[in-house]
């Protein structure tokens, strides 16, 4: 099997493991491993080189100061958003869901090399 990458690091909560065990990142601060209990995301398209870090940020690939939002889900690392757009052409994909389902929000998962969200 090839697949485009070197490993999978889940930051799942314990409440959504898959095994009886400490998530890795949980796991991290109860032993007090890092100065600052954080971890960043780099995602990179075509010659980019993606990473994450812990303890860290990497201030060199980021194009704008760190909007903080709270996380929505007690299982995800969900987040509320205003919308998906295309360009700078908003969808109104989420006015739609937050009329029927009152958020919009969208999971961010380490955990996994593909991304996805609602046909419709």
């Amino acid at each position: 099997m090839n697949v485009p990458f070197e490993g999978i690091v889940g930051l799942s909560f314990p409440t959504t493991a898959k095994t009886n065990s400490i998530p890795f990142f949980d796991s991290v601060m109860a032993h007090h491993l890092l100065q600052k209990n954080i971890f960043s995301i780099y995602l990179a398209e075509k010659d980019g080189k993606p990473n994450i870090l812990f303890g860290e940020i990497d201030k060199n690939v980021m194009s704008s100061n760190f909007t903080y939002v709270d996380v929505v889900s007690k299982g995800y690392w969900e987040i509320d958003i205003e919308d998906i757009y295309i360009g700078d052409k908003k969808t109104v994909f989420c006015d739609k869901i937050r009329a029927k389902t009152g958020k919009c929000g969208v999971a961010l998962d380490s955990g996994t090399s593909l991304y996805a969200g609602p046909s419709e």
